[in-house]
C-alpha cells in the first residue's frame, strides 16, 4: 500500500506540474500574441510615418518646381512688359520726330 500511495502521490505531482506547465505555456502564448500585435502596430505606425515623410518630401519637390515655374513666368511677363514699353517709347519718339519734322518743313 505504501508503494501505491507513493505512485498516487507522484501521479498527482506530475499532473499538477503538467497543469502548471500548460498554464504557463498558455500565458506565454497569450503574451507572445499580445507582443506580436503590439509590434505589428508599431511597425505599421513607423511605416505610416515613413510614408508621410515621403509624401511631404514629394510635396516639397512639387512646390519647388511650381516656384521655379512661377519665377520663370514672372520673368517672362517682365520681359514682355519691358518690350512693350520700349515699343511705346519708340512709337512716341517717332511721332514726336515726325511732328518736329513737319513743324520744321512748315516753317
Amino acid at each position: 500500500m505504501d508503494e501505491r500511495a507513493k505512485k498516487i502521490q507522484l501521479d498527482r505531482e506530475i499532473s499538477s506540474a503538467q497543469r502548471s506547465l500548460i498554464a504557463q505555456l498558455k500565458q506565454e502564448s497569450t503574451d507572445a500574441k499580445r507582443n506580436a500585435i503590439r509590434n505589428a502596430g508599431q511597425a505599421k505606425a513607423e511605416a505610416s510615418s515613413h510614408n508621410a515623410k515621403r509624401r511631404i518630401r514629394q510635396a516639397e519637390k512639387r512646390l519647388q518646381r511650381r516656384r521655379v515655374l512661377l519665377q520663370e513666368e514672372a520673368e517672362h511677363k517682365r520681359d514682355l512688359q519691358r518690350e512693350r514699353q520700349e515699343l511705346i517709347d519708340q512709337t512716341t519718339q517717332k511721332a514726336s520726330d515726325d511732328r518736329n519734322a513737319r513743324a520744321r518743313s512748315g516753317e
